[in-house]
């Protein structure tokens, strides 16, 4: 497997720096090449945007596509980035501090901070969903037209109306009442039949995901002192990601290379 590549993507569920599942692959599977971009509080709108970028890097050094496979675990639907440019830090106070010269001319994806909590003030959370449907549908697309395989999650049941995941303003999780957003929000139905589902895991019908299967099947999965805070605003630990890659993701790397 040393000519077989791995791109991962995903929020502080997926980011190597805080032990979560792409830093253990190698454990399992030390010879296959990773790029992980998993970073913390990250939307829908950077995963999107780096796996598609890795994925063409890789291509563009003239990488066989069927030796490439891509894990994207998809963020909260609310989250946002904005672009920090020349521009862009005029235009907002907030944006300068971050603003970095050198940086701006080695990402080749663009400089790009959170800025989540001002687009809440003023997009709706149908929009958001929207946005969200729109970056995996664009992500789907060009894995697919450019022959790549993948494998798609959530970091939490973000696709549930009534879940666990990116609710500040208004805490309406409650599990007995659980729709599909495409349920809720008939604007997101011609997107959401357009996605391949086939090609996702979630670990039950309600669309549950990375951090419901670890609360689920592995004690001490989470920090006792973070229970009590809502999912998606506390993480698992180094034993529930180990798990989780050891019984999920490898299974699917394995099959996937195996094919």
């Amino acid at each position: 497997m040393s000519d077989k590549y791995l791109v991962t993507s995903g929020c502080s569920y997926s980011d190597v720096s805080l032990n979560a599942w792409p830093k253990h692959i190698n454990n399992f599977l030390p010879n296959l090449s990773t790029i992980n971009k998993g970073a913390s509080s990250r939307g829908n709108d950077y995963i999107s945007r780096t796996i598609i970028n890795s994925v063409q890097s890789l291509l563009k050094k003239g990488i066989d596509p069927k030796k490439i496979f891509v894990l994207g675990c998809w963020s909260g639907m609310q989250r946002h980035d904005i672009l920090i440019n020349n521009q862009s830090v005029k235009m907002h106070y907030e944006l300068k501090e971050h603003y970095n010269e050198i940086h701006q001319n080695k990402n080749f994806i663009g400089d790009w901070m959170i800025f989540s909590e001002k687009w809440w003030k003023i997009l709706p959370d149908e929009q958001s969903y929207i946005i969200s449907l729109e970056n995996i549908l664009r992500t789907q697309w060009f894995l697919q037209n450019n022959h790549i395989n993948y494998h798609f999650f959530t970091f939490v049941n973000t696709f549930a109306y009534y879940n666990y995941s990116e609710f500040w303003k208004d805490n309406h999780f409650d599990k007995d009442k659980t729709k599909t957003i495409s349920e809720v929000f008939p604007s997101t139905k011609y997107l959401w039949d357009m996605i391949d589902w086939n090609k996702w895991w979630f670990s039950n019908q309600n669309y549950d995901g990375l951090g419901n299967w670890i609360l689920q099947n592995v004690k001490g999965g989470y920090d006792e002192n973070e229970l009590g805070g809502i999912m998606g605003h506390n993480h698992p630990t180094k034993k529930g990601h180990l798990e989780f890659c050891k019984k999920i993701i490898i299974p699917i790397l394995r099959k996937n290379f195996d094919d």
